[in-house]
């Protein structure tokens, strides 16, 4: 029993990172599932040979005005959240980080990867996650992205080709 509540406790550390987003779910659906669901959600949607933007969704609490799903091999590789408007106070984007930063932590504990003043990334065996600074048009803003492992490095690997 003892050993039993000890694996268990150890499980409980790592949790998996979130893979599904707004019905869709990483590293398996395609580009036309994720057309198709802004499309019954009444949101804008601008496409590019390698991504789908959606403007003005909440996620982790938060407003984003632009979510960027990239691909590989027709599948969504990313889901990059940016926290961007004309001009955003360094005070509003501190208090962005500082809530995503605490949310992170308090739900991946155990998957920590890397941290500095300007990135945290958290990873299981499939997903890495990544909060950070960035300029975006010239402003500075919160980018929170969420990265298939396997699509991203299959991906990488046949740019290298």
């Amino acid at each position: 029993m003892l050993v039993l509540l000890a694996l268990f406790l150890n499980l409980s550390v790592f949790s998996q990172i979130q893979r599904d987003f707004y019905g869709l779910q990483l590293g398996h659906s395609n580009r036309s599932d994720v057309e198709k669901r802004f499309k019954e959600l009444g949101k804008n949607v601008s496409e590019t040979d390698e991504s789908i933007s959606v403007e003005s969704l909440t996620f982790f609490g938060e407003y984003w005005p632009n979510v960027t799903f990239s691909f590989y091999k027709d599948k969504i590789c990313s889901v990059h959240f940016l926290n961007f408007e004309i001009v955003t106070p360094k005070e509003e984007l501190d208090t962005v980080w500082t809530n995503l930063d605490r949310l992170l932590v308090t739900k991946y504990k155990g998957n920590d990867s890397a941290s500095t003043d300007e990135i945290r990334s958290f990873k299981d065996s499939d997903t890495l996650v990544s909060l950070s600074y960035s300029s975006y048009n010239g402003s500075e803003c919160v980018v929170l992205v969420f990265f298939d492992i396997n699509s991203m490095l299959a991906k990488e690997a046949d740019s290298d080709m």
